[in-house]
């Protein structure tokens, strides 16, 4: 028999490659506002393995409906984005926590086994160098708008870990560190040079340049998120998952996405946003325990994603 997996947030984009995934093998059920939605650059909406329901997750009753019957849930659902941060503190933290909130119950009250919660690597704060799931999570001030993301994720992962331990169904919490690729909504750096690269356009290194980020390709996220599902050892654990060796600053990151369209340009523009100096995981837990191991260079990713973003941009110019 089939299995039945409910996929909240499934229309955004690390949902909809989960959805991919798994389509062929499992009945899904995407559960999404489409606030951002990356499942418009996809057949998953057409195929009868696949139902997308439109709805908010702070709406309890939808988010119960929607649960009842699966073997196991992954939510994903939330606000995210650093202009989200700035623009809609309290909303960001209503539907991030609330919405939360909603999926554990309705977990329980549909007795589903698994819960798998995507949080964020943000919870390690400013200073997040080569972190593991030990190191200590640290939110900057509540004065700086930019932590209500962090703030809102961690309340989920307690929220979620704790709730498995009280009710007794399997949770996991995934971190995933810089997450890039194909139908990548919203804001990223990888996303704005590629989006740049593909119109000929400078490529904007916002600050100096000097921050470092360890950029995962999303097809390995994907492969981290599955182990996790099938994965006995994973209840009632936290997974930092990222790629370690695809490290690289701001300025380095610009320069080679350059080097693949080497007719653009890098300029720099100063911001006033507080800026994150490290963004690098450990993942000796994730290899230890899932078998995880992330097999696409930066180099490689950056190449199909720029690739993906050109043939998209093709496909909007007017005939």
């Amino acid at each position: 028999m089939r299995p039945r997996y409910v996929i909240t947030g499934g229309a955004g984009f690390i949902g909809s490659h989960i959805a991919e995934r798994l389509a062929d093998s499992a009945d899904l059920v995407l559960f999404d506002s489409l606030r951002r939605n990356s499942l418009a650059s996809t057949e998953l909406a057409t195929l009868p393995t696949v139902e997308l329901v439109e709805g908010d997750i702070r709406d309890r009753d939808a988010v119960l409906d929607v649960v009842r019957g699966a073997d196991a849930v992954f939510h994903l659902a939330a606000i995210a984005g650093v202009s989200s941060y700035y623009n809609e503190p309290e909303m960001t933290l209503r539907v991030n926590i609330e919405g939360t909130a909603n999926v554990v119950d309705a977990v329980v009250a549909a007795g589903v086994g698994r819960l798998l919660y995507l949080s964020t690597s943000e919870v390690h704060g400013p200073e997040a160098h080569d972190v593991d799931e030990l190191s200590p999570c640290a939110i900057g001030p509540s004065s700086d708008r930019r932590w209500v993301y962090a703030t809102s994720k961690l309340a989920g992962e307690h929220l979620v870990l704790r709730g498995g331990e009280t009710h007794g169904f399997a949770a996991t919490v995934l971190r995933p560190f810089n997450i890039y690729g194909p139908r990548q909504t919203g804001e990223g750096a990888i996303r704005n040079f590629c989006v740049a690269a593909a119109r000929g356009e400078s490529l904007t290194v916002y600050g100096d340049g000097s921050a470092v980020r360890a950029w995962c390709y999303v097809d390995d996220f994907v492969d981290a998120t599955l182990l996790a599902l099938e994965a006995p050892a994973a209840a009632g654990q936290i997974f930092n998952v990222g790629n370690p060796a695809a490290r690289a600053t701001t300025t380095e990151l610009a320069a080679m996405v350059a080097s693949l369209a080497p007719t653009v340009e890098v300029r720099s523009e100063q911001v006033s946003r507080a800026e994150v100096a490290y963004r690098t995981p450990v993942i000796a837990k994730a290899r230890d325990l899932l078998g995880f191991e992330p097999a696409v260079s930066l180099h490689d990713g950056l190449e199909r994603t720029l690739e993906w973003t050109r043939s998209t941009m093709l496909e909007e110019v007017p005939r």
